[in-house]
């Protein structure tokens, strides 16, 4: 397992995270809100967000880990890591820690002479079950030099032990039962910062 600085004190403890990322056309992203709603999923509003990371590196077992400030509305503001370990079969397994920040904490994290990777987005959020997991589907929408592209995220909290598994019902889920045809897996939206 890497080992990283924790976020702090009061940090949360570190959760499994399963999800699929799934990269859709415009077509497929205004059809979803209504296949959501439509297995019982309640909208619990729109946010924009802008995330900045503020130390990231690529991970031995899967794609990155990093610390990110994410700001909601331009009011409210998220630290969170998120960290990659493996299970007790080794497969890799996502951590993820977070809290709230006050606006000072903001202001010392990311003072205005702090220069970071930083990414803009609209996202609509739905929360319901899939299954017996409750779960969260978040529809996001960014807007990049010269093109817009769109998203579909089903996201579950679990145990590391189940990680894999709930991850594979995630999929399952979403193939059968959203209209994303054979979308592929998104990159990470740190990696699509990167890429430019």
């Amino acid at each position: 397992m890497t080992t990283r600085r924790p976020l702090a004190a009061e940090a949360a403890e570190p959760v499994a995270e399963a999800e699929i990322k799934l990269e859709i056309t415009a077509e497929a992203f205004a059809a979803i809100a209504r296949a959501v709603e439509a297995h019982g999923f309640t909208a619990t509003g729109e946010e924009e967000i802008v995330d900045h990371y503020l130390a990231y590196q690529a991970s031995e077992i899967a794609g990155f880990e990093f610390t990110r400030v994410r700001v909601v509305d331009g009011r409210s503001y998220l630290l969170t890591e998120k960290r990659w370990t493996r299970d007790a079969e080794g497969h890799p397994v996502r951590l993820e820690e977070e809290r709230p920040l006050s606006p000072i904490e903001f202001g010392r994290l990311l003072p205005p002479d702090r220069v970071v990777p930083c990414l803009a987005k609209r996202r609509r959020n739905f929360r319901g079950m899939i299954d017996d997991l409750p779960a969260v589907i978040s529809l996001d929408r960014l807007e990049l030099p010269g093109r817009t592209r769109h998203f579909v995220e089903c996201e579950v909290l679990t145990t590391p032990e189940r990680s894999r598994e709930t991850r594979e019902r995630l999929v399952a889920w979403a193939r059968a039962n959203l209209p994303v045809g054979s979308a592929p897996e998104a990159p990470s939206m740190l990696q699509l910062v990167l890429e430019g």
